[in-house]
């Protein structure tokens, strides 16, 4: 259940990145078509940073449920005696 709910969480942070990114552009071209250039220019440095910001933890999040998964698989008694035996071809 752990690995399940990191790996979601690091797929939901990594699907933000596009809104923020799209967000980042809405807000440049505000800045060039708008009258708060100031206000607009503040909102795409931190929308950027954002969306920079999610993609990281969201590899992050992925790289600790891959540590997990193998961590568990490590201490599971005998799964390569079960692996092996379902690998096998049938007799």
């Amino acid at each position: 259940m752990e690995i399940s709910r990191v790996r979601a969480t690091g797929l939901m942070l990594r699907n933000c990145s596009v809104p923020f990114l799209l967000a980042s552009a809405a807000a440049i071209v505000k800045t060039a078509t708008g009258h708060d250039a100031p206000v607009s220019v503040i909102a795409a440095i931190l929308f950027a940073a954002a969306a920079f910001s999610v993609l990281r933890s969201g590899k992050r999040l992925q790289n600790w449920a891959n540590v997990k998964t193998l961590q568990i698989c490590y201490w599971i008694p005998e799964v390569d005696a079960l692996l092996r035996d379902d690998s096998a071809p049938p007799k």
